[in-house]
């Protein structure tokens, strides 16, 4: 998604460019296929582009000519704070959808499915019920582990 907002007195014209699935160039030349972002730089990413374009590339004179217009500069800010939060919202879903799938089948197949005196016989096979358990917490988080730093 891409929304350019131009000033009414067309001083300014900021591009802010949604990230959309999120997927970026493993590569510098692009060429290395798509990896997800991390939720760090896909937050940060619409947020420098802004502040670059807007703040550091316009004088102080500009600036306060473009706050004059509050029904732009409040749009854009808006849009911003949309564009700064995606990435957030996007792992969120990803993480709850990839988090609660192994714990579900984990709960239904060795608890719910088991009587509790076949839970106590798991229990005291202690070797084989740690490493169970550790390779279901590995899962579970996996999805938050990729979500806070890319899975490129």
């Amino acid at each position: 998604m891409k929304t350019v907002v131009q000033h009414a007195a067309g001083g300014l014209a900021i591009a802010l460019v949604g990230l959309g699935t999120g997927a970026v160039p493993a590569s510098a030349d692009g060429s290395g296929g798509a990896c997800n972002a991390s939720l760090v730089t896909g937050t940060l990413t619409p947020f420098t582009e802004y502040m670059n374009q807007a703040h550091l590339e316009r004088s102080p004179l500009q600036q306060v000519r473009d706050a004059q217009d509050p029904d732009t500069y409040i749009r854009t800010h808006t849009i911003l704070a949309q564009n700064m939060s995606e990435p957030l919202w996007r792992a969120l879903f990803t993480i709850s959808d990839g988090s609660a799938n192994p714990l579900l089948v984990n709960v239904n197949q060795d608890h719910f499915e088991r009587s509790p005196s076949q839970q106590v016989g798991d229990m005291a096979q202690a070797d084989s019920y740690v490493k169970q358990h550790t390779v279901l917490v590995e899962h579970v988080l996996q999805p938050v582990l990729s979500a806070v730093s890319g899975d490129c």
